[in-house]
C-alpha cells in the first residue's frame, strides 16, 4: 500500500494481481450490456457506458472486484469501519455502491465530488484497461483551493495534479476530494472501475 499525500490529504494506492481476471469479467459484463447501454446524459460527462450503476443489477465481476478491494483496506486503520453498500441505500437494493466506466476516444468526466448525498466517505478508481502514456488521466485539486461557482453550481480548480496511476491499481481518496478525468484521446478504450465507501 502506497500513500500519496497531496495538500494533506491522503491518497491510498495500491495494485491488484489479479487483473487480467477482472478485466476479463469486464468484458463479459460490457458483452452482456450491449442492448442496454447507459450513458451520462444528465452528468458533466460524456462517457460511452456505464455498467452496474444502481438500481440496475451489478455484473459480478463487481463483487470478485470488491472482495479484493476489501482485503486489501482492512488493515488501513481509516478503513475498518467502512462498507461499500450505503446506510442510506442498504434497506433499499443492499448492492454495492460501484460501476463500470467504459471511456472512448473523446469521453471525459467533469469536475465533481463524491458528497452530493452526503454519506460518502472515500471513493475509488480501479484502473481495469489503462496505458499511462496514452490514455487521459485521472486529475485532482487541491480542495482548500477549489471554488465552487455560485451562479452554475460548478467547480473550479485552481490547483490540480495528476495522480500516478498504472494499470491494476486502485486509488482510494477522501470523497470531499475534487477530482475529473481529461478528455480521452485515445483510439483504445480506458476501462474504470469507481465506487464509493461508507462508514458503518
Amino acid at each position: 500500500m502506497e500513500v500519496l499525500n497531496e495538500w494533506g490529504v491522503n491518497i491510498y494506492k495500491f495494485k491488484i494481481n489479479e487483473k487480467e481476471e477482472i478485466l476479463e469479467g469486464i468484458f463479459d459484463s460490457i458483452k452482456l450490456d450491449d442492448n442496454n447501454h447507459n450513458k451520462s446524459d444528465q452528468w458533466n460527462a460524456k462517457i460511452s457506458r456505464v455498467i452496474g450503476v444502481l438500481p440496475s443489477p451489478q455484473p459480478p465481476i463487481l463483487k470478485f472486484l470488491r472482495d479484493k478491494i476489501e482485503k486489501h483496506i482492512r488493515p488501513i486503520a481509516d478503513f475498518t469501519s467502512m462498507s461499500f453498500i450505503s446506510p442510506l441505500k442498504e434497506n433499499v437494493l443492499n448492492c454495492a455502491d460501484l460501476w463500470i466506466n467504459v471511456y472512448e476516444k473523446g469521453d471525459f468526466q467533469g469536475i465533481h465530488r463524491h458528497i452530493e448525498n452526503g454519506d460518502a466517505k472515500y471513493s475509488f478508481v480501479y484502473f481495469a484497461k489503462y496505458n499511462p502514456d496514452t490514455d487521459a488521466k485521472l486529475i485532482i485539486g487541491n480542495p482548500k483551493t477549489t471554488e465552487l461557482m455560485l451562479m452554475s453550481g460548478d467547480l473550479k480548480i485552481i490547483e490540480k495534479k495528476i495522480v500516478p496511476v498504472n494499470e491494476g491499481e486502485v486509488v482510494i481518496f477522501p470523497s470531499y476530494l475534487p477530482h475529473y478525468v481529461e478528455k480521452h484521446e485515445s483510439d483504445t478504450q480506458r476501462i474504470t472501475v469507481a465506487g464509493n465507501l461508507f462508514r458503518l
